[in-house]
């Protein structure tokens, strides 16, 4: 219902000038809640006192029982959907003095009013079945109210990060060891991502807002919104238990790892497996062809075998070079280890002679606390370049 008529609307990242709460160089996503844009004052004039009913964990979708106005939507900050935000398909009507861009139009059957806020990088939109002439006024009435509330003090607040944790427990000792340790962990790391510098630290939660109460844990660093559970899915094969916890960003200091190269656009799929007392771990990136050498894909496989105590005892990278573009990649158990399968279509490939693809699985092993890999290719063709 909202993400669908949103959808059809504008969205527009409005820097504000300097002040006293700066946020017009703000380039991540801020999560505003109702009771913000909608304080108490406001819901009884507009709507009774009548609470909202949460309808998105992603911005303030605010939605309510009453009529004519049933949901107003909030975007602050950077928003990772804006690109799918189109212009509205319908004739627009200005409302000139409605902050920035504010307008209202009719959009399969309900009325939408809209604005930027003029200090705040937000988008309000609001939605209502309109039954009189009464109910623009009334839904311009409660856009312009909104403006007022909607202050750079009121959005600050709301700042948050996205903080990656490992090694969690409640004493402390698997952030202690792992920070020990983390020497052997940043070698075998650092051809795919490169961490802040003072990064990792040993962390005690304490009481601390938004953190797992009563933990202890080692922060690699602090991410954007979205942007941490980006690295934990780059990361999650190589650093067991890595999570992202959204945090107020008060204290924190951007420092969200990097990944090296073409790392960044990457695929990548994962697991893990028990190998007798210890855990065995693969990634398998896949890398665009247009961000590697010879316009080809490649497909880097990682393991990582760690003990009990999650201490890192071997780790073993392998490459292919597909001559055309990997198929979906495909991870199982296989004996005592793990294998990566995938397909390399050459189908496309005008040196061919027929439509061909080539099985390619990389064997990834245990034997004696080491980590093997063997590749093998079925169906290869006589193709010329082909690998």
């Amino acid at each position: 219902m909202l993400y669908s008529a949103l959808t059809s609307l504008p969205f527009l990242l409005l820097a504000g000038p300097a002040m006293a709460t700066d946020l017009s160089t703000i380039d991540e996503h801020i999560l505003v809640r109702c009771e913000d844009i909608l304080p108490a004052d406001l819901r009884q004039k507009h709507f009774g006192g009548k609470d909202a009913r949460v309808a998105s964990k992603d911005h303030a979708d605010c939605v309510f029982d009453s009529r004519p106005i049933r949901e107003v939507a909030t975007f602050c900050g950077k928003e990772d959907e804006k690109d799918r935000l189109l212009k509205p398909p319908g004739k627009t009507t200005p409302i000139p003095d409605l902050e920035d861009n504010g307008h209202f139009q009719s959009f399969n059957g309900e009325l939408i009013v809209a604005f930027t806020d003029k200090d705040t990088p937000c988008t309000v939109v609001i939605h209502a079945d309109p039954k009189d002439p009464t109910d623009e006024a009334k839904s311009v009435a409660l856009a312009r109210d909104i403006a007022k509330v909607l202050t750079p003090e009121v959005v600050a607040k709301r700042r948050t990060v996205e903080a990656l944790l490992w090694a969690q427990d409640s004493s402390g000792d698997k952030a202690k060891a792992a920070l020990q340790e983390w020497p052997k962990d940043a070698e075998v790391l650092k051809t795919v991502v490169s961490f802040a510098p003072g990064f990792p630290k040993a962390v005690d939660h304490g009481q601390k807002p938004g953190w797992p109460a009563g933990k202890q844990s080692l922060v690699l660093g602090y991410c954007a919104n979205f942007k941490g559970a980006d690295q934990v899915k780059a990361l999650k094969a190589a650093l067991p238990g890595i999570e992202a916890v959204r945090i107020p960003a008060e204290g924190t200091v951007p420092s969200c790892p990097t990944p090296v190269g073409a790392y960044g656009k990457a695929d990548v799929v994962g697991k893990t497996v028990r190998v007798g007392k210890d855990e065995l771990s693969v990634a398998a990136f896949t890398i665009p062809r247009n961000d590697v050498v010879h316009d080809q894909e490649h497909l880097t496989v990682h393991a990582y075998l760690r003990d009990r105590a999650g201490r890192l005892i071997d780790s073993h990278e392998v490459t292919e070079i597909a001559s055309s573009v990997f198929d979906v990649v495909r991870l199982r158990k296989s004996g005592t280890g793990i294998s990566v399968n995938t397909f390399d279509d050459l189908s496309g490939l005008f040196f061919c002679k027929n439509g061909v693809k080539v099985k390619r699985t990389v064997q990834v092993s245990v034997q004696d606390g080491k980590v093997t890999a063997e590749t093998t290719r079925e169906g290869m063709p006589d193709c010329v370049g082909a690998q």
